[in-house]
């Protein structure tokens, strides 16, 4: 448990329920791509991992994809290689 602003304490609950808040926020966090956007949920969708790539690299990443190409599945698996964004482990069929 921890306090909050106002001295009460919050559970556990709570404090995982505030952290997948802020996470579902970051992993829609726009980067412009010349008037577009690309976010961590479409190179999720890509099927790369994105728990540990930072700000500057969607910076980059929507950086060079805008003198790349327009928004383009293709060539954003191509950058994003090219950054070193790993690819999600393949779960195991069940």
């Amino acid at each position: 448990m921890t306090n909050n602003k106002k001295g009460k304490k919050k559970t556990a609950a709570q404090l995982a329920k505030q952290k997948q808040r802020r996470l579902a926020i970051r992993l829609e966090k726009p980067f412009e791509i010349s008037g577009l956007y690309i976010t961590r949920s479409n190179l999720e969708i890509l099927g790369y991992d994105t728990s540990h790539v930072n700000d500057a690299t969607m910076r980059e990443l929507a950086s060079d994809l805008g003198d790349a190409c327009d928004w383009d599945a293709d060539c954003a698996i191509d950058i994003a290689e090219q950054l070193n964004i790993p690819k999600r482990s393949e779960k195991p069929a069940a």
